[in-house]
């Protein structure tokens, strides 16, 4: 044990460990210099269990001797103070270098987690991406389409347009060249004009018939630009309806996937319920085989006992003569046999599971 000495040199307190085991100790643990491999924080875990031992002892010493020496306290506490500053300085260092290697590991799995946070971020930033710059793709080619139809009907119609205007100015032309031709043959000969007036009216209803078979050609133009304009407009409201449905089969297609994802959790869920479930059925099961195994030796002096209890009734049921006692006796008789049975038939039952 340490000794606290008085003023003459004689000990007054004892501690333990003394001074030759604390510096046993010291240089036991003077070798510990790092917690980095398993062998050395092991040497760490036990150094500082047999410190706190140790500390234990002292403190125990302490409440032992001013529990017996209450004016004793102050050398006491001296005593203790010093020989647990002689320990600490031991553990501190050891314990420094074992709380250096767990903060280590902890600093090391918290990283891991924000790297795989990080990881799966990124992965679903990537899927958004790449179903955005899919539809914006897929955007693109309609509309080049569209404008194409577009361009090519503008560029029909500008084409009809110029001739029709080409053959009107080519009736108009024609119709004054014949004008001016008529009305120089009314000039030198007056003696022709009623035959030069029936060409004139000849000419007139060709013009009109000429007139009236471009009117139907432009009719036709109209129609066939009419049937035109309804064929792009039905054709778009076709890419449309397209467009809803691929948009509806996307949405149908991520609700199928969150609805599975769902069901796998329930799944999962209801496979570790079923388990736990399990573990404890067998655990009750087990429960209740022993409970009936211990009561074995009760059941058995029941059953001897219901044996023991026919044999009585058989072998002393009295003789008797009157019908009243004899019916009597007889269902006496029956009652305590059916009581024997009973005891015979006695087992411990088996409590119902629990679910």
């Amino acid at each position: 044990m340490a000794e606290q000495n008085s003023d003459n040199g004689q000990p007054l307190v004892k501690y333990s460990p003394d001074a030759a085991a604390i510096a046993e100790m010291k240089s036991r643990f003077a070798g510990i210099k790092s917690a980095d491999t398993p062998e050395d924080y092991e040497r760490c875990r036990l150094a500082i269990r047999e410190c706190v031992q140790s500390r234990g002892l002292v403190e125990a010493t302490k409440k032992q001797l001013k529990a017996d020496a209450l004016a004793w306290n102050r050398k006491v506490d001296a005593g203790y103070h010093a020989v647990m500053a002689q320990i600490e300085a031991i553990e501190k260092p050891i314990r420094a270098l074992r709380d250096a290697k767990d903060k280590e590991a902890e600093d090391r799995a918290r990283a891991k987690v924000e790297e795989e946070k990080a990881r799966l971020a990124k992965i679903e930033s990537d899927r958004i991406a790449a179903e955005e710059a899919e539809r914006k793709r897929l955007r693109d080619i309609e509309e080049a389409r569209i404008a194409e139809e577009r361009r090519q009907l503008a560029a029909e119609r500008e084409a009809a347009r110029i001739e029709q205007a080409k053959r009107d100015e080519e009736a108009k032309e024609r119709f004054q060249a014949e004008r001016e031709a008529q009305r120089k043959i009314d000039e030198a000969k007056d003696a022709e004009r009623k035959a030069a007036q029936d060409r004139y009216e000849a000419e007139r209803r060709q013009f009109e018939a000429e007139r009236a078979e471009q009117q139907k050609k432009l009719d036709e133009a109209a129609a066939y630009q009419a049937a035109e304009y309804r064929r792009i407009r039905e054709e778009k409201e076709k890419i449309e309806q397209a467009k809803r449905a691929e948009q509806e089969r996307l949405d149908r297609i991520e609700w199928e996937k969150k609805e599975q994802e769902r069901m796998a959790r329930e799944h999962q869920a209801k496979v570790a319920q079923e388990i736990v479930d399990a573990a404890n059925r067998k655990k009750a099961e087990a429960a209740e085989q022993a409970r009936i195994e211990a009561a074995r030796p009760d059941v058995q002096k029941v059953n001897q006992f219901g044996r023991a209890l026919g044999a009585w009734v058989r072998e002393t049921m009295p003789q008797v003569t009157s019908d009243a006692a004899r019916a009597e006796l007889n269902r006496a008789e029956e009652d305590l046999l059916r009581i024997a049975a009973g005891l015979l038939a006695f087992k411990v039952s088996k409590k119902p599971a629990k679910v």
